[in-house]
Order: structure tokens, then C-alpha cells, then sequence
């Protein structure tokens, strides 16, 4: 490997509002001296130049295996929606290269451990799938602080959110996500990131139960108007206590809110903590605000700079922040043959928790979800 990791990325438009890769991977890879863009790779051979480009990239392909297979590529990385990741992993994982897929991994748990053995058929030893909350800024000041004693003992957790992706109106480029076959639904995608964040700070949950649900049988797309049918959920509601035995719950609502921002509180026995968005983004790349208190009242409680990825200035967007911790992260598991915790056997543990949550809605139980879960 040369000294700069050399990246082919699957998914990049140079409209930002058609492609994550353009607005979260593009300036994380931009901003970090480990790493270059060498390649973009989309649909056909003529938007794959149009990328390489308008982004500075040398290479440009249409073919997600043959970037693979280049020399001049270190890493691939697959940016595209849900239901595209299969065939594009297995694509990649010709080159037998590390490979950093977004989330999900698989559209199910049992896609995705098809992969992940895969990857290890391929001899591909490092892998990593798109679970950025950890690395948000306030989150790891949030979890120092309840690791420092902060809060005490940690009585209750609540998560609250309104994401508009998954309401009633929805954008014409994500009208796929009201047909709950592409897997690309609030609990798989949004509550699942979320989720993750959640997790990065507070726990694990030991047992949880879940109400998971659709709200309207419609969707409106813009700006064509068009109306089509869903049945995916736009509603997950869970309740249970955490691996610490603190009581949390979690409510994921789809649809913009007139009552603000989103936001994470955390109770403890000497103090707590709330935790808020400025906007209505997902929690794991929202521009969050932090208050805390162990008197009577809350104070805002400014981040340290030593949280900072650079200068203030540098990945003002969230997003792309979370998006550049996971790439260093990345970088010294290559750099010293480790591992990074969201690989591919997280992914599938990840998914399975979700498919969990599902059953005890179903069901209408109380489930365990990681009891027959491996950790390793």
C-alpha cells in the first residue's frame, strides 16, 4: 500500500443532494491525509467520467469489479442505496481489498452473513459498514463524561426523534423507501443509525420490546406529486433496560415535526445530561447541542476542543465528520492489521438485533436480542 490510501468509491454524483457519497464520503476523504480519491464508479461509463471529473478523481469506472481489481486502488467504498449493496460487495470483494460499505450491509441479516462469509473466503481481513454515530463529537463527549461519573449511576435513557424521510411526503429520488421489499425502511436505515448512536453512549439493551408500525397508506412524492402506496413503518417505539440496568426507551417517528429538534436524555443518580439537535437530522450526523447538570438546573456545556476533527471550521456538516472518524478508524486498522467494531460480523449482529425488535412486535413479547448473538 502506498503511503496515501488510494479510494474507489461506488456512488458519486456531482449533485449533492442525489448521493451521500458526494455530500458525506467526498469531503471526509478531502480532509484527511491518509487517504485519496483515486476512483469513482457509477452506473454507466459517461457519468462515471462526468464524476471523475468534477471530483479530481484519475480513475473512472462502470464496472464495480474491474475497479476493484485495479492496482491503483487500496480501498472500496460503496455509497449506493440499500438494495444495490449485495451485488456491489460481492462485485468489490473480487479484488480482494478492504471494503467499507454503508449501512446496512445486507437488506437482511441473512444477506448480510452471506457477505461477511464471503469476505472471509475472499481472505479480506478488514471490513467496515457505515455506523458513524460513535463518532460524533458531542456522543463521545457525552460518553466520557458518564464513564467520568458525571451522572452517577445511570437510572434512564430516552431517545426522541422525528425524521422526515420516512413520513408522509417523501422526495421522488427516495420513493423506494415507502415499499418495505426494499428494505430500506425507518427501522432498518434511520432508526438503526440512530440506534447505534444511542448505543455508543448509553449501552446495549438486555432485553427490549418493540412497536414497529405504519402510520399512512400513502406517500407523496415531490416535486412530481405522485402518490404511491406503503407499507413500510413509520413508526418504532422500543422499551427495555440496558446491559447497565438502566431503563431507556427509544421512539423513532416518521415525518417532520413542528416541536423541534431531536433529542437524547440520559438520567443518572448524581446528575443528568439532554442531548439536542439543532435541525431535524438523524442523531448520528445531527449538529448536537449538549446540556448537563447535578444541581437544580441544566447548563449548556460547550465542547471541548480535544473533540474537534481539526479546526473548528474544518467539517462544519456533521455528516461528514462522522463519516472522517470512521475513515481514521479505518486507516489504523490497515496501518496495524487490527480490527475496527463495526465490520462485517457487526453488521450482521447489528441486523439481527433489528429483526429482534420486529419479532416482538410481531409477537408482542419482551425478546432478548443478543442472547443468541455472538459478540465476537
Amino acid at each position: 500500500m502506498t503511503s496515501k490510501i488510494r479510494v474507489g468509491l461506488v456512488g458519486a454524483n456531482p449533485d449533492p443532494a442525489l448521493s451521500w457519497g458526494t455530500r458525506a464520503h467526498v469531503p471526509a476523504i478531502a480532509h484527511l491525509d491518509e487517504f485519496e480519491l483515486q476512483a469513482v464508479c457509477t452506473s454507466s461509463e459517461q457519468s462515471a467520467r462526468t464524476a471523475a471529473a468534477h471530483f479530481g478523481a484519475p480513475l473512472a469506472f462502470s464496472d464495480a469489479a474491474a475497479m476493484a481489481q485495479h492496482p491503483d486502488v487500496d480501498l472500496v467504498v460503496i455509497a449506493v442505496k440499500a438494495p444495490l449493496h449485495r451485488e456491489l460487495v460481492t462485485a468489490a470483494l473480487t479484488g480482494r481489498k478492504p471494503v467499507y460499505c454503508e449501512w446496512p450491509l445486507g437488506v437482511t441479516s441473512d444477506e448480510s452473513q452471506v457477505l461477511l462469509d464471503a469476505t472471509r473466503q475472499a481472505g479480506v481481513t478488514t471490513s467496515m459498514v457505515g455506523l458513524q454515530g460513535a463518532h460524533n463529537k458531542t456522543l463521545r463527549y457525552a460518553k466520557d463524561l458518564i464513564d467520568d461519573g458525571f451522572i452517577g449511576r445511570m437510572t434512564s435513557a430516552s431517545l426522541a426523534m422525528h425524521l422526515d424521510g420516512h413520513g408522509p411526503v417523501v422526495p421522488d429520488q427516495y420513493g423506494y423507501v415507502a415499499d418495505a421489499s426494499n428494505h430500506a425502511t425507518l427501522l432498518t436505515i434511520a432508526a438503526a443509525q440512530a440506534l447505534f448512536a444511542m448505543r455508543s453512549v448509553v449501552g446495549e439493551f438486555a432485553t427490549v420490546s418493540g412497536v414497529v408500525g405504519p402510520q399512512y397508506d400513502t406517500v407523496r412524492l415531490v416535486p412530481s406529486g405522485r402518490l404511491v402506496p406503503n407499507d413500510a413503518p413509520n413508526q418504532v417505539v422500543l422499551a427495555g433496560v440496558l446491559d447497565n440496568g438502566a431503563h431507556a426507551s427509544a421512539h423513532l417517528s416518521g415525518g417532520a415535526s413542528r416541536l423541534g429538534g431531536n433529542c437524547l436524555t440520559i438520567c443518572g443518580t448524581e446528575g443528568d445530561l439532554l442531548i439536542r439537535s439543532r435541525g431535524g437530522a438523524n442523531l448520528h450526523r445531527a449538529d448536537l447541542a449538549l446540556w448537563g447538570g447535578r444541581g437544580e438546573a441544566l447548563e449548556p456545556m460547550p465542547i471541548p476542543d480535544r473533540y474537534l476533527m481539526g479546526s473548528p471550521s474544518d467539517l462544519s456538516l456533521e455528516m461528514a465528520a462522522g463519516v472522517a472518524g470512521m475513515y481514521q478508524q479505518l486507516a489504523e486498522a490497515l496501518r496495524s492489521g487490527g480490527g475496527v467494531e463495526t465490520d462485517f460480523a457487526f453488521a450482521v449482529r447489528w441486523q439481527r438485533f433489528l429483526e429482534e425488535v420486529n419479532r416482538s412486535s410481531d409477537l408482542g413479547v419482551r425478546v432478548e436480542p443478543f442472547a443468541d448473538v455472538s459478540k465476537d
